[in-house]
């Protein structure tokens, strides 16, 4: 909960915020790799379903083996909320917050990369687009800090989206960041043309954004 994060720090120097995030990630980190070193200690037996030729080299798994070495072919995923809030919170300047965004994802990944080489398993970072977890976060932080303009007064978090970097090139190269998956949404009105539908596959084209969710006359949440 990268808002959580920015709030605490809000009126201290950047340097506070990094630091409570380096404790945030390590503490992710290690639950992670908590998580995958019970379920890979199981063995191929434990699942009915799994690993009968549904998983990458699960062929290789021989009876009684445990599942480890074919599971760490997966990613430990990373998820933020928030992050548009976050560079809200502690910069003023547009210009800066995109920056700012910018600065906070590539010092993400690098933490990624440091922790795959240091525990020999994959890491990845993505925007978590569960509408609920991001709705839900935004209520305990409006709990603790109250209604505070565009940051707590909506019904959830918000994604990274067109709205908030109108640069679609820019936005391409940000999405590119979250190297597990970014979802852009689109919203247009029931009575949205086909040809303004075509207009934003065709945007989405040009500036090399492979995915992307257009949500017609109705409120994503």
């Amino acid at each position: 909960n990268l808002t959580r994060l920015a709030l605490k720090n809000k009126n201290k120097s950047l340097d506070e915020f990094y630091k409570e995030l380096d404790s945030t990630c390590e503490l992710v980190k290690n639950q992670l790799v908590s998580s995958f070193e019970i379920i890979g200690n199981k063995t191929k037996t434990n699942y009915k379903v799994l690993f009968k030729g549904n998983i990458l080299d699960d062929e290789k798994l021989e009876e009684g083996k445990k599942i480890r070495k074919v599971i760490k072919n997966g990613v430990l995923a990373i998820g933020v909320i928030g992050l548009k809030e976050c560079v809200q919170i502690l910069e003023n300047n547009p210009k800066q917050q995109l920056q700012l965004l910018n600065q906070i994802l590539d010092y993400l990944n690098d933490k990624c990369q440091q922790y795959s080489k240091n525990t020999k398993l994959n890491f990845g970072l993505f925007e978590t687009p569960n509408s609920s977890a991001r709705s839900n976060l935004l209520k305990i932080d409006k709990a603790i800090y109250g209604n505070i303009d565009n940051i707590t007064d909506k019904k959830n978090y918000e994604l990274i989206d067109y709205d908030f970097i109108t640069n679609y090139k820019e936005l391409s190269k940000i999405i590119k960041k979250f190297k597990l998956g970014k979802l852009l949404i689109f919203k247009v009105t029931q009575n949205t043309s086909n040809k303004k539908i075509l207009d934003i596959i065709e945007i989405l084209q040009k500036n090399n954004i492979e995915f992307a969710k257009v949500v017609v006359g109705k409120d994503e949440h």
